[in-house]
């Protein structure tokens, strides 16, 4: 044990006792002791990280470098709730579109620049269903017949310092060519241009209490809220549209 502190750590209103271990001389791991409430003591979590590169041999669960997933959705399918996902550089094209169902976070090594999921034009490129996170990355090429060309984004999710750009939906009518956000969602630090959506929110629709910051959004195409458009209890703050 190197460390030891009390946050909450997974914010649900709770403080957890947080442990930092050193396991190597090039890893390390951090758990922490969830307070569920005063009757059900504590549960026991491991917070593990879990590693991405082209360079990778792809060894399940890809807890090291050498290991790492050469795509994106197996190391999502293998991590836990609050593990998080390393992705070194490079631009990364799957075959269908990366689903995230779990509370993890999901960061690029040098950011939006570096690292690029492709969608190829065939399909949108990511669907967030709670709230992860999404940190760092270019969203390209993503196309859909639904909502949200780029990615679909629901239950909290969050999503920074990225560049959601090139995507588009299908004929629809559809909402949110670069990105659909809903459900509490935060999209911060973030550039989002040169989308097309055939109806609402050419670069990005956004709703059901969620919020827009310090973001830059331009270039966009769409029927009706060619930049964004914003539907019922919608914060922006900071942004250039």
């Amino acid at each position: 044990v190197t460390s030891m502190a009390f946050a909450d750590f997974d914010n649900d209103g709770d403080r957890d006792l947080v442990v930092g271990t050193k396991t190597g001389v090039a890893s390390g791991e951090l758990m922490f002791f969830d307070f569920v409430s005063k009757i059900e003591g504590a549960r026991f979590l491991w917070q593990r990280i879990h590693y991405v590169s082209p360079a990778g041999q792809h060894r399940a669960p890809f807890e090291h470098w050498t290991d790492a997933a050469t795509d994106l959705q197996a190391a999502v399918d293998v991590a836990y709730p609050g593990d998080t996902v390393v992705v070194a550089d490079g631009t990364y094209s799957s075959a269908a579109q990366i689903v995230v169902t779990q509370a993890i976070t999901i960061v690029s090594v040098n950011g939006a620049g570096s690292t690029i999921l492709d969608g190829g034009g065939t399909h949108r490129v990511m669907v967030i269903e709670t709230n992860a996170v999404l940190d760092g990355f270019t969203i390209t090429n993503g196309f859909v017949a639904a909502h949200g060309g780029g990615i679909y984004a629901a239950g909290g999710a969050r999503i920074q310092n990225c560049l959601i750009t090139g995507n588009s939906t299908d004929s629809g009518p559809y909402y949110g060519g670069g990105l659909f956000l809903t459900d509490t969602g935060v999209v911060q630090d973030c550039v989002i241009r040169g989308n097309w959506a055939s109806d609402q929110g050419g670069g990005l629709w956004i709703g059901y209490n969620s919020t827009l910051r310090n973001s830059l959004i331009c270039r966009n195409t769409g029927l009706n809220g060619g930049g964004m458009f914003c539907y019922l209890n919608v914060l922006v703050e900071n942004c250039t549209v």
